[in-house]
């Protein structure tokens, strides 16, 4: 399982932790539920299901589905972004002490 996947699971099955629904800067996704996100797991394929793909830049992709009625239908999308480049301390920090000493 991909990271990205585990933290869409864990996005997806958290209980609401404030007093107004959606994340927040408090309380961010809500409380972590466990059980309910191996819930989600052990049913893949059957009443959730769990999809890894890969998108690259300027891609597309669509999933059609059909509502079974016998519930709300939700979808939580998650992705990891690719590894950006980082700048040493130092190269940083010199700069920025060069610029606060003009």
């Amino acid at each position: 399982m991909r990271a990205a996947t585990l933290k869409g699971i864990a996005i997806h099955t958290a209980r609401e932790a404030g007093l107004t629904p959606g994340p927040d800067y408090q309380f961010g996704w809500g409380l972590l539920n466990m059980e309910d996100a191996a819930a989600v797991i052990t049913a893949n394929n059957t009443t959730h299901l769990i999809r890894e793909n890969v998108l690259n830049n300027g891609g597309t992709f669509s999933l059609p589905v059909i509502a079974s009625g016998n519930g709300t239908l939700r979808a939580t999308i998650c992705w990891t972004d690719v590894k950006g480049t980082v700048e040493p301390e130092s190269t940083r920090f010199g700069q920025h002490k060069q610029k606060a000493g003009k």
